[in-house]
């Protein structure tokens, strides 16, 4: 893509706008692409044909090691499995990046966090500002 804004449909710009679903025009690209970079994922391929753009995005590989951790925990959900494997990787601390990497919202996120904090897997290092969660 060129890197400009260039709006489609206008009608159904101004009603996304006015309903606080595009926070601002032009930003959506290189938000996307940050989130990927932040959550360690490759940055997606944009495709554009002049009538339409295909976005690509790639999974993020497993760390084997940390997944079969995961999979050796009994009781966990798939989506906690998830969850607790970003976590045992250590690089994403906050419920937002572990929402992006994960595929789970971040309220889902937080309630996975209180469920392995009760089956006492993970806990807090630090302050809520600066710590990070780690495997118990």
């Amino acid at each position: 893509m060129s890197g400009r804004t260039m709006i489609r449909n206008k009608a159904i710009a101004r009603a996304f706008k006015e309903a606080g679903l595009i926070e601002s025009f032009g930003t959506g690209i290189r938000k996307m692409r940050s989130l990927c970079e932040m959550s360690g994922t490759a940055v997606p391929e944009i495709k554009e044909d002049g009538i339409y753009f295909i976005v690509t995005f790639s999974r993020k590989a497993e760390n084997d090691s940390v997944a079969s951790v995961a999979e050796n925990v009994k009781g966990m959900t798939g989506t906690e499995s998830r969850v607790y494997a970003i976590i045992c990787e250590g690089s994403l601390t906050t419920a937002k990046e572990m929402s992006a990497a994960s595929g789970v919202s971040e309220k889902s996120v937080r309630r996975i966090i209180d469920s392995l904090i009760r089956k006492e897997l993970i806990q807090r290092i630090g302050s809520d500002r600066s710590g990070k969660w780690i495997r118990k």
